[in-house]
């Protein structure tokens, strides 16, 4: 998973669905959505070796996979990229064990440590690497399903439920009390501290997204949102925050759709609202305490000035939200849309399309640039796609399925990745047949692949990773 100035990874934070999962959309374009082909095998016995440093076991490079290779994996892992030049990668092994491995350009491990032995996947399961050796889980770990923090500095995997997200270097999760919620944070080897209490009604939604040093604590109760912003490490994490009020029931005329809540740099947040008629921000900035006014997205007329409010198709799927570190700046919204125009698919439904749209605040109004990027094949809803901002610029990568029927066994879910940025017309296209796929770097991708390609799953050499750039 690549890292950018802005969040680590966009966390925008949807009310009721997690944004770094995305939409969930098409069995045949999502690899979690597939039925896992092959036995999973046996529970690793305990390893011989273990390091000093670390209460897991440390395999050898070269064990479980020949001299000099990493064990092979199923398709649940992820990478990230060292400030050493070394990439640190995180995932399920076919001996169900969950790893992390420091390797090299060349995927030659320094060293494998075993995180956790016993690890069942599950169809929604998904794993998610942070700066120190963190990793987060979401599958069954000896027989509980749960989300699970664990990690070479950790004695035991911490479970920290759906609310998370990767700030100032380590990850941040909240749990739920009589009074309201709190915040935990962990960097590895580092840092472990709890916030104070966010006073909250036991029946209000409460969520948690990152930025990059700070995160905000959503607090929903129908169509009243107040957020609450803390600063992991600092001394004031511990003491309870202010809350400040960004809607009221009522407020704005259109009925509420959708939110989501994204920090900026420092202490920014915008807020993107969607509604049943149209699609509004408003934004916070810095240390203030009463948000600035909604900004209504309208339509950029070919004079570059504004027109009719944006409104987004009723029918349309958001795939992802994202904002640039400014205020001010621009923001996106990924959104899978119909083509009213065209020709009906066989089920009676519009094909869609998928519509990057860029909104720059201007005033009281914000403009909006929609640019389709691909046009999905019919009954597919949309793609799972990944938006990262750079500055000014969002680029963004997708994965094409394998659905031509040239494979004869089933898991390979992953033909190419396509990448495309806000910035310029065109996509590129990195052809790869992979079980799944995970980016290291903008242009820089690890992929789960089977030796030969089209390959039953139990066949020698498979799980190995494999760059494509």
């Amino acid at each position: 998973m690549v890292r950018t100035p802005l969040p680590p990874s966009p966390k925008a934070k949807s009310e009721g669905v997690r944004a770094w999962a995305l939409v969930a959309l098409c069995c045949a374009a999502v690899p979690a959505c597939r039925k896992h082909e092959g036995p999973p095998g046996p529970s690793p016995s305990t390893s011989a070796s273990s390091s000093s440093s670390s209460p897991f076991a440390v395999i050898s490079p070269g064990d479980g996979g020949g001299e000099g290779a990493l064990p092979p994996f199923e398709r649940f892992f992820d990478v990230h990229t060292r400030d050493d030049g070394d990439f640190d990668v995180a995932g399920i092994t076919r001996a169900r064990t969950l790893v992390v491995a420091r390797v090299d350009a060349s995927l030659h491990p320094r060293g494998v440590h075993v995180l956790a032995n016993d690890v069942e996947a599950l169809a929604e399961t998904s794993v998610a690497i942070a700066p120190g050796g963190l990793v987060v889980i979401e599958a069954k770990l000896d027989g509980r399903a749960g989300t699970w923090l664990v990690g070479t500095s950790l004695s035991a995997p911490e479970e920290v439920g759906d609310e998370w997200c990767e700030v100032s270097g380590g990850v941040a999760w909240l749990s739920r009390e009589a009074s309201g919620a709190r915040v935990h944070f962990l960097r590895a080897g580092a840092l472990s501290a709890t916030s104070g209490i966010v006073p909250a009604p036991a029946d209000a939604e409460v969520h948690v997204t990152c930025g990059n040093s700070a995160l905000v604590v959503s607090l929903k109760d129908g169509e009243e949102l107040s957020i609450a912003r803390l600063h992991p490490g600092a001394k004031a994490f511990a003491d309870a925050p202010a809350l400040v009020p960004i809607e009221h029931e009522g407020e704005l005329p259109d009925e509420l759709r959708d939110r989501f809540v994204i920090p900026r740099a420092g202490d920014d947040v915008v807020v993107v609202r969607v509604g049943e008629r149209e699609v509004s921000l408003r934004e916070l900035v810095g240390v203030a305490t009463a948000p600035g006014p909604w900004s209504v997205v309208a339509n950029t007329k070919a004079n570059g000035s504004a027109g009719k409010h944006w409104k987004l198709d009723p029918d349309a799927v958001i795939i992802d939200v994202a904002a640039a570190s400014n205020a001010g700046s621009v923001s996106w919204l990924l959104a899978s849309e119909p083509m009213r125009s065209a020709k009906a698919c066989k089920s009676g439904d519009a094909p869609m399309r998928v519509v990057l749209h860029t909104m720059k605040l201007d005033g009281p109004a914000a403009l909006d640039d929609a640019r389709p990027l691909v046009e999905l094949p019919c009954d597919v809803e949309a793609i799972t796609a990944h938006l990262h901002p750079e500055g000014d610029v969002a680029h963004l990568f997708w994965t094409e399925p394998v659905a031509d029927g040239s494979c004869a066994f089933p898991g390979l879910a992953v033909s190419a990745v396509v990448e495309a940025a806000s910035d310029k017309p065109g996509a590129r296209r990195l052809p790869i047949l992979a079980e799944g796929v995970a980016q290291a770097a903008r242009g820089k991708y690890l992929a789960v692949v089977r030796n030969g390609g089209c390959a039953s799953y139990d066949a020698a050499g498979n799980g190995a990773l494999k760059w494509a750039f």
